[in-house]
C-alpha cells in the first residue's frame, strides 16, 4: 500500500467530515482487479476516475498494482489491512511537498577504498564524485542500481569522526541490502572477497547473512520472503 498510497501521492481525502481511503472501497472477500483498485484509489482522493484528466494516473496505478501483486487480479483479503476496523492511518494531503531520504552518511577512512568496495565488490553505482571546499573534501555518493537512497561516503577528518568509523551503530548491523536472489549475490560477493560473519540462515522474514565492509560496518544481505499483500 505504501508505494501506491504514499509514494504516488494517493492518500485519501476528507468527505462528510471523515477520512476517506481506498480501504473503504475494498470488499472483505472476492476478487479485485488492477482496474478496480485504480478507480477506487482515485475515488478515495475525491476525484472522478472516469474523466480523461485521470487516465494517465489510472494507468500508472494499474502498472504499480500489477508489479507489486504479480497479477492483474487478486483476492480482496490480500489488499486489506488486517485488524483495522476503524480508520487510523494518518492522511497526508496531496498538496504537500513529496519527501524522501536521498542519502545516509557513512564515515570512512578513505574515499577510494570505499568506492572500490561498494562499486567494485558490491556492484553499486557511483552516483556522484566531485571536490568541495577548494579540494579539501569530496562529495561521494554510491547506491545500488535503481535505488533512490544513496550512501554518502564521508572521509573522517577529526578524532571523533575517526573514532566513529565502523562503529556508527554501536556494533549492531546498521545497513540492509535486499536482493531477489540471495544465492547468486552471496556467491558473487564471496568471489569478490567480501567478508561474511556467518553462514546464510533462514529466518521467518527471509534468507540472510551478515557481512562487513573494509571499515567494520555490518550489513545484512537479505532475500525477503514474498508476501501477498500490497505494503
Amino acid at each position: 500500500m505504501n508505494r501506491v498510497c504514499v509514494g504516488m501521492g494517493w492518500c485519501g481525502c476528507m468527505k462528510d467530515g471523515r477520512p476517506l481511503h481506498v480501504r473503504d472501497f475494498i470488499p472483505r472477500s472476492g476478487s479485485v482487479s488492477a482496474q478496480q483498485f485504480a478507480e477506487w484509489l482515485i475515488l478515495a482522493d475525491g476525484c472522478n476516475p472516469s474523466t480523461p484528466k485521470w487516465a494517465k494516473s489510472k494507468q500508472k496505478i494499474i502498472v504499480a498494482f500489477q508489479d507489486i501483486m504479480g497479477s492483474d487480479v487478486v483476492e480482496a483479503n490480500e489488499l486489506r489491512w488486517a485488524g483495522l476496523d476503524e480508520y487510523d492511518v494518518v492522511i497526508q494531503p496531496r498538496n504537500t511537498i513529496p519527501k524522501k531520504i536521498t542519502s545516509v552518511t557513512l564515515v570512512v577512512s578513505d574515499y577510494d577504498e570505499a568506492i572500490n568496495f561498494y562499486v567494485g565488490s558490491l556492484g553499486f553505482v557511483l552516483v556522484e564524485d566531485y571536490w568541495l571546499d577548494n579540494h579539501t573534501k569530496r562529495w561521494v555518493r554510491v547506491a545500488p542500481p535503481g535505488a533512490q537512497t544513496a550512501l554518502l561516503l564521508a572521509k573522517a577528518n577529526s578524532t571523533a569522526q575517526k573514532a566513529a568509523i565502523g562503529n556508527q551503530t554501536g556494533g549492531r548491523v546498521g545497513f540492509f541490502l535486499h536482493t531477489d536472489d540471495f544465492a547468486r549475490d552471496h556467491a558473487a560477493m564471496l568471489e569478490k572477497g567480501v567478508t561474511f560473519r556467518e553462514a546464510p540462515r533462514h529466518e521467518p522474514y527471509g534468507t540472510v547473512a551478515v557481512f562487513e565492509d573494509p571499515f567494520g560496518n555490518l550489513w545484512d544481505l537479505i532475500e525477503p520472503k514474498q508476501k501477498g499483500g500490497l505494503r
